[in-house]
């Protein structure tokens, strides 16, 4: 990466973005809007923000490629598939023992080598309604 001829590519396969949409109550999207010499804040940012990870050893972590994913797809779910959720209101929160479970799972994989699905089932929730942080 570096000089005028480099880019990022990013694949986002049609059944991720129909699964995220579904974690998300969304429903699959039967046509996105065709984007040519558009400028995408968002791409931007998000490519911007990986460059100086990318060819590095060890590179990508199986679960910052999973939070990658997730927000591409929701990205390009709203704004190229035209979808809007309703706001939703947040009831309830994690028990005590899916905070510990969560907290383990995390204190024994600080590497990052877990993928974001093997931590949502050990805690019993969904990939993408499942946030670490």
């Amino acid at each position: 990466m570096g000089n005028a001829s480099d880019y990022v590519l990013f694949h986002v396969p049609r059944k991720g973005l129909d699964d995220i949409a579904a974690d998300l109550g969304v429903g699959p999207v039967e046509t996105y809007r065709v984007s040519v010499l558009e400028e995408d804040l968002v791409l931007s940012q998000l490519t911007k923000s990986i460059l100086p990870y990318i060819g590095r050893p060890g590179w990508p972590y199986p679960l910052a490629l999973d939070h990658l994913n997730l927000i591409l797809g929701a990205h390009l779910l709203q704004k190229y598939g035209g979808l809007r959720k309703a706001p939703t209101v947040s009831v309830g929160g994690l028990g005590p023992l899916q905070k510990r479970v969560r907290r383990s799972l995390l204190s024994e994989n600080l590497s990052g080598r877990i993928r974001l699905a093997q931590l949502a089932a050990e805690a019993a929730f969904r990939s993408a309604t499942f946030q670490i942080f």
